[in-house]
């Protein structure tokens, strides 16, 4: 099952839009940090005041290191201040 959506979260950075944070945004509190991860990246990819939004309360909450590594990229591909 984590796979399905961990790919889900894949597809929605390539192909999707800012009605599809609310979903990244639950897919941030899964339990396994591959998931969170994909779901940060793709939040990344996504343009908009809701995905910005949402990665910088992400940032104030993730307590996994790699996931906060792709947070910060993330934040960097939208160009988004540390605090």
């Amino acid at each position: 099952m984590r796979d399905l959506e961990r790919n889900a979260a894949l597809v929605i950075g390539n192909i999707g839009s800012a009605e599809d944070v609310p979903a990244l945004a639950f897919a941030l509190v899964d339990d396994q940090p591959l998931v969170r991860s994909h779901a940060t990246l793709a939040l990344g990819r996504l343009v908009g005041l809701a995905a910005v939004k949402t990665l910088r309360n992400c940032w104030r909450v993730e307590p996994d290191v790699a996931v906060r590594a792709t947070l910060e990229a993330a934040r960097e591909s939208l160009a988004l201040p540390a605090s």
